[in-house]
């Protein structure tokens, strides 16, 4: 009976040992809410940046023509994001007054037949969110 006793003690202190044990490793394991909070703190680059523009204008005469074009560019940060928004804005303008030289502009005859031909490429923003 003082045998048995025992065992059950032993087994008793085992288990609460393992538990504490248990215990004590789960609480030293990282949780999702805590990356969670650090991203919820960090500024939406919407917030780091000024949208601004590039002004560009040509005139031309033989054959008459006026090309002028406003680029948005995000200034006041170097974030790669805004890069890639600078380089691809940058070229589709380029791309369009490209397309304007080769697909208007050559056909046109020497002595215009009107005041001329132009291109205007111009921007609004009109909603600006965090995903930018």
């Amino acid at each position: 009976m003082k045998r048995l006793h025992q065992i059950k003690q032993v087994v008793f202190i085992s288990v609460l040992l393992f538990l504490q044990t248990a215990c004590g490793t789960l609480a030293a394991v990282p949780t999702a809410t805590s990356a969670s909070a650090f991203a919820a703190t960090k500024i939406p680059l919407s917030q780091q940046v000024t949208l601004t523009s590039i002004y560009f204008r040509e005139d031309g005469q033989l054959p008459t023509y006026t090309i002028s074009a406003q680029t948005p560019k995000f200034a006041g940060v170097e974030d790669e994001r805004a890069q890639v928004f600078n380089k691809a804005a940058s070229e589709l303008v380029q791309h369009e007054i490209g397309y304007f030289r080769k697909n208007v502009l050559a056909q046109m005859p020497v002595h215009p037949v009107s005041s001329g031909s132009s291109f205007d490429a111009q921007y609004t923003l009109i909603f600006q969110g965090d995903r930018v």
